[in-house]
């Protein structure tokens, strides 16, 4: 429960800046946070899930910015047009329709973009992919497995086709 009470002040912050850019405006992204917090949600991503759907609540009328903010070096495998709608759904609480209308594509391209996004986000951040992560990847090192060509057994490690072992059969 220390554990628990030592991240508030920090959900908090991150509650309060992603209410900010949602809403656009302090006393929108404040209101947000305390009808949060009137909710009693009983763990912090549902508070921050709850933050976020006020914002989107109080979003201001304006119309969103076009340009894109910058990928976060650890989310640097996602595609840049995953990412472009990944976060303008995941940060700034557009809807799909709102994306695609934004964006100039069609809101089921949205849903697939999002939906490759939010792999790709997930994959990063828990360092899935990485070499020496996988089982298969640990099992084709230990078969001599040169994985930068995509073969087995490549001996002289230049990456051509190594000539193929005597068959046993007679043809």
């Amino acid at each position: 429960m220390r554990e628990e009470q030592g991240r508030v002040p920090q959900t908090a912050a991150i509650a309060y800046r992603l209410a900010l850019r949602i809403t656009g405006r302090q006393d929108r992204a404040l209101a947000s946070l305390e009808a949060a917090a009137r909710r009693s949600e009983p763990t912090t991503t549902a508070f921050v899930n709850a933050v976020r759907d006020e914002a989107r609540a109080r979003r201001s009328g304006d119309p969103a910015d076009p340009t894109t903010e910058p990928r976060p070096a650890s989310l640097a495998r996602v595609a840049l047009d995953d990412w472009a709608v990944l976060e303008r759904v995941a940060l700034r609480g557009m809807t799909p329709a709102e994306t695609a209308a934004a964006l100039g594509i069609d809101r089921r391209e949205v849903l697939v973009r999002l939906n490759r996004g939010l792999r790709a986000a997930r994959d990063c951040l828990l360092g899935v992919g990485q070499d020496g992560d996988d089982a298969d990847t640990r099992r084709l090192r230990r078969l001599c497995a040169n994985l930068a060509v995509g073969r087995l057994g490549d001996a002289s490690g230049d990456g051509q086709p190594e000539p193929a072992a005597a068959s046993l059969l007679a043809s």
